[in-house]
């Protein structure tokens, strides 16, 4: 893309952002957010694959330490099973969600990057007024995350020998086009379960600017 051009969109589309609540930023710095969206684990989805290569790593490897939240102490994946199992539960067959956290910036030159930080797992009863029940937490200080994203993937139907890297295939602006894909949270701001112009403004936006 001609960089005059790439710059020009740049500009525009940083600007609908502020426009639309997205926050401007300071003279000469660079453009950057958190961003949390909630994904469905479907079959049809790249999300049901991951989790299911998550926990056969983490199978293989029971004694890793492992979180189910953020805040919470870490513990070796064998007990983790354990919790669950006491609650009815289990991390591959559970998850009906997940929630991916993204560093998203934009340069001075005008290109774009992305980084996922952090991903939750969730059993998220359907039709009922239940809060979500935690499965797993995953961060990118954590090595064994990093290694499934940046190493593993899923075949690509034109070149079953070669494959799509987790990374890749749950880029921001990939799953912000799944119909069922929701912005949870924009910078500080919380958005889920809103239905407004404005979360549907930030949504279109920040999938231009991956494109």
């Amino acid at each position: 893309m001609n960089y005059l051009f790439k710059l020009s969109l740049t500009l525009l589309l940083l600007g609908g952002l502020v426009a639309a609540g997205g926050g401007e930023p300071a003279q000469g710095q660079d453009w950057l957010r958190t961003v949390e969206v909630r994904i469905p684990v479907t079959d049809d989805l790249p999300t049901r694959t991951l989790v299911d290569t998550l926990a056969s790593h983490l199978d293989r490897n029971a004694s890793m330490e492992v979180r189910r939240v953020q805040d919470s102490t870490a513990l070796p994946f064998s007990e983790l099973q354990n919790l669950l199992l006491d609650e009815g539960l289990s991390l591959s067959g559970s998850a009906t969600h997940a929630f991916l956290r993204y560093r998203l910036s934009q340069d001075r030159n005008g290109d774009f990057h992305q980084e996922i930080l952090s991903m939750g797992l969730y059993f998220s009863p359907q039709g009922e007024a239940e809060e979500d029940t935690p499965l797993l937490f995953a961060s990118s200080s954590d090595a064994w995350f990093q290694t499934i994203l940046n190493q593993k993937g899923t075949p690509l139907a034109t070149n079953q020998a070669a494959i799509q890297l987790y990374r890749d295939k749950l880029g921001i602006g990939k799953v912000l086009r799944i119909d069922d894909a929701e912005l949870s949270a924009f910078g500080g701001e919380t958005l889920r379960n809103q239905r407004t112009e404005r979360k549907r403004t930030l949504r279109e936006r920040i999938v231009r600017m991956t494109y």
